[in-house]
């Protein structure tokens, strides 16, 4: 029996807990209102952040190591699979193809998402999962255009205010007070320092009011 499966797509990112330890992420039906949450951790967010704004490291994570050592062994990820849902955790496979046959990994979400990424490769859950673990939203409604792309500017830019005091503050309406006086220039350099302070509650909330900006476009 074939089970149907839908596509998803990357549509947000922000932090759950005002303690910082663990954030949400939103895959989105492709085409669609549907939304599905996934709660990962402080690494997994701020490698998703990476990716998504092409911000390069220097020396390669654990899923560049992956997709080497695919490529060494002449192997071709095909797709991400969310197929099985119980007591809130996710069972995912990352299906390869390595000499005509046709591979099944166990990977945990945020892993797999990072991966697909990488190598542009599509991420689909069966529709009996997605119907029971996402909801649906109105037209618009938390629909941000994904992230916004990064561009490293060469001129340095001077901040309204001491990005230490902002990534030292752990109330996230007082964050959001702040990023308001940033220009949308000024902000994306901000994600890098705060990424490199290893800021990351600061990070998704940049990230999160730059998308709105995008959305908005203010």
């Amino acid at each position: 029996m074939v089970m149907e499966e839908i596509e998803l797509e990357l549509a947000n990112l922000d932090f759950a807990q005002q303690n910082g330890e663990a954030f949400n992420l939103m895959l989105k039906q492709k085409n669609g209102n549907r939304f599905l949450p996934v709660v990962i951790g402080v690494y997994e967010a701020k490698t998703i952040i990476l990716q998504v704004n092409k911000i390069k490291v220097k020396r390669p994570l654990v899923h560049d190591i992956f997709l080497q050592l695919c490529d060494h062994l002449h192997a071709k990820v095909q797709k991400v699979l969310i197929k099985g849902y119980k007591n809130g955790i996710y069972y995912v496979q990352i299906q390869l193809l390595h000499q005509g046959e046709m591979i099944c990994l166990d990977s945990r979400l945020s892993d797999a998402v990072v991966i697909a990424l990488k190598n542009d490769i599509p991420i689909f859950v069966t529709a009996e999962v997605f119907f029971h673990a996402s909801y649906e939203l109105s037209e618009n409604e938390g629909d941000n255009d994904d992230f916004y792309e990064y561009e490293e500017e060469e001129e340095e830019l001077r901040f309204p205010i001491d990005p230490a005091y902002l990534f030292d503050s752990k109330d996230k309406s007082q964050i959001i007070k702040i990023l308001s006086q940033f220009s949308e220039k000024q902000l994306k350099e901000l994600l890098q320092l705060a990424l490199d302070k290893e800021a990351y509650e600061a990070a998704a909330q940049i990230d999160e009011e730059l998308t709105r900006r995008s959305a908005y476009g203010k």
